[in-house]
C-alpha cells in the first residue's frame, strides 16, 4: 500500500468515526480522495446526511414533538422511529377518545405499556360506573330528604303555636310557621 492509499484510508476511517461518534462533523471534500477512495467518500457522505436525520427526527420524538415530519422513505435508518412515531399518533388519538369518555380504546401494539394503557382505561371506566351509582344513590337520598322536609312543613305549618327552626352556628332563622 502506497502513502497516498494509506492517507486515504486514515481520512476515510476519521470520517467514519466522526459520523459516529462526534455530535458535529466537519464538511469532507471528496475532491481530497485519490480516484479509487472518491465513490466510497461520497457514499460516507451519504451515510452522514441519514444519520444527520436520525438524529434530529429522533431528538423531536424525544421531545414528544409528534408533529415533526417523517424522515424521507429512503432512511432505513429511521424505520423503526417512523413505526413507533405512527403508533404514538394513534395512541395520543386513542388517549383523546378516552378523555372524551369512551373507554373502549384498547392498545395492543406497544408492550408493556399496551397492558397499562388497558388496564387503566378498564380502572376509569370501573371508577365512572362506581361514582355513577354513587351520584344515583346520593340523588334518591337527597329526594327522600326533600320530601321529608316537604311533610314537615306542612305539619308545622298546621301548628297553633309559634314553630321557630334557627340554624345553631348562624343564628339565623331557617323556617317560620307564622307570616307577620
Amino acid at each position: 500500500m502506497g502513502a497516498e492509499t494509506n492517507k486515504d484510508c486514515e481520512v476515510l476511517f476519521e470520517y467514519m468515526r466522526g459520523i459516529l461518534y462526534d455530535s458535529w462533523i466537519e464538511n469532507f471534500e471528496v475532491g481530497q480522495l485519490s480516484e479509487p477512495f472518491k465513490d466510497l467518500g461520497r457514499g460516507l457522505q451519504i451515510m452522514q446526511n441519514a444519520v444527520n436525520e436520525l438524529v434530529a427526527y429522533s431528538a423531536e420524538l424525544s421531545k414528544g414533538n409528534l408533529s415533526v415530519e417523517f424522515p424521507k422513505d429512503y432512511n432505513f435508518l429511521c424505520e423503526n422511529l417512523k413505526n413507533l412515531h405512527a403508533n404514538l399518533n394513534h395512541l395520543t388519538w386513542q388517549a383523546q377518545q378516552v378523555t372524551k369518555g369512551d373507554y373502549s380504546q384498547h392498545v395492543a401494539f406497544l408492550g408493556d405499556f399496551s397492558d397499562a394503557f388497558n388496564e387503566m382505561t378498564r380502572q376509569l371506566k370501573e371508577r365512572e360506573e362506581q361514582l355513577k351509582e354513587v351520584a344515583a344513590k346520593a340523588e334518591r337520598r337527597a329526594e327522600m330528604i326533600e320530601g321529608y322536609n316537604e311533610f314537615l312543613i306542612e305539619m308545622l305549618s298546621r301548628r297553633k303555636e309559634w314553630l321557630l327552626v334557627v340554624d345553631r352556628d348562624s343564628k339565623e332563622v331557617i323556617y317560620c310557621n307564622k307570616r307577620k
